[in-house]
């Protein structure tokens, strides 16, 4: 117990995922006294601190890099970026013209992404700026994106929760395969989910648009430039 309280106060000094008081709070709490079965993201970023892996950020970072994005420069919407978008900063670092948007999100040290301090609602919500959409278990708006990108025809690519959501029209799924299914099923033509092992040692769900349709988006947005 002694080593644990010590690696919590180094984490706590270093705070290098930026958490405020309460949250650090509660992550001590969770520490101490963990829940069978779950485990919140605060507890996953100081589990591969410990062991000295990239951040969940790092990680999907570099997925989307390697295996969905087209290796070019692209004006990328994420949804979902937290107080601090990290994920954002990191892309922005490989060429990407990014914006970030959340309703807790604060101003970005690089003044070249833009904040967009808002919730993602698919009935209002206008894409025409971005050429792709991503987001890091995104919770209430994952429905929200699939359905705006999908109608909308924009590229995209979400880390899903591992808990469920209540959708858009009312209804809870009744566990995370029933609301992967949901996910799915809103337009099954030109999307997929897979199951990949994003994050060390551990596999999660990926929902994303199907290679055709970045194809036929690439063209469309060719042919106005």
């Amino acid at each position: 117990m002694g080593e644990q309280l010590l690696k919590i106060e180094e984490y706590r000094k270093e705070n290098p995922n930026r958490l405020a008081a309460e949250q650090l709070v509660s992550l001590e709490q969770e520490i101490l006294h963990p829940r069978k079965g779950i485990i919140s993201d605060e507890y996953l970023d100081y589990k591969f601190w410990c062991q000295g892996l990239p951040s969940r950020q790092e990680c999907f970072a570099a997925y989307l890099k390697d295996e969905i994005l087209p290796p070019r420069e692209l004006r990328i919407l994420e949804v979902g970026c937290g107080r601090y978008a990290k994920l954002s900063v990191l892309l922005k670092g490989w060429g990407h013209v990014m914006t970030c948007m959340d309703p807790r999100a604060e101003p970005v040290e690089d003044a070249e992404i833009v904040v967009r301090r808002e919730a993602f609602l698919y009935e209002n919500v206008e894409l025409k700026d971005y050429d792709y959409v991503v987001a890091q278990e995104p919770c209430d708006a994952t429905e929200h994106i699939v359905r705006a990108c999908t109608g909308r025809g924009v590229p995209f690519a979400i880390v899903l929760c591992g808990v469920p959501h209540e959708r858009i029209g009312g209804g809870m799924p009744k566990d995370v395969y029933e609301w992967y299914a949901c996910l799915a099923g809103i337009d099954p033509v030109h999307t997929r989910l897979d199951y990949v092992e994003l994050y060390p040692k551990m596999r999660v769900a990926v929902i994303r648009s199907e290679e055709r349709f970045h194809k036929n988006f690439i063209e469309r947005q060719s042919i106005k430039l």
